[in-house]
């Protein structure tokens, strides 16, 4: 199974309703939590890659080509990439 990291706790929803297993029954109880690592944010560039995150516009036929990539048509959804398309292009 892929799971997107973005999409873990829904991932858990997904797998009871899959399954049918209820609510009461833990699916994960393991003795550690996920913990962010290498985030741009933190680093010394991190004011930077804020400000180009905010900033950034790419082309439309730039994003055109990427969303339309075999990799991306895989791994986003429609919505998915109109969210991606919308957000890079305002």
């Amino acid at each position: 199974m892929f799971v997107v990291l973005r999409h873990l706790g829904e991932a858990q929803l997904g797998a009871r309703e899959a399954l049918g297993v209820p609510e009461r029954i833990v699916l994960v109880d393991l003795p550690f939590t996920l913990a962010s690592a290498n985030v741009g944010d933190a680093k010394e560039y991190g004011p930077g890659y804020a400000e180009f995150r905010s900033n950034a516009r790419l082309p439309a036929d730039f994003l055109d080509r990427k969303l339309s990539s075999r990799y991306a048509l895989h791994f986003y959804s429609e919505a998915e990439r109109a969210d991606i398309r919308d957000r890079w292009s305002r």
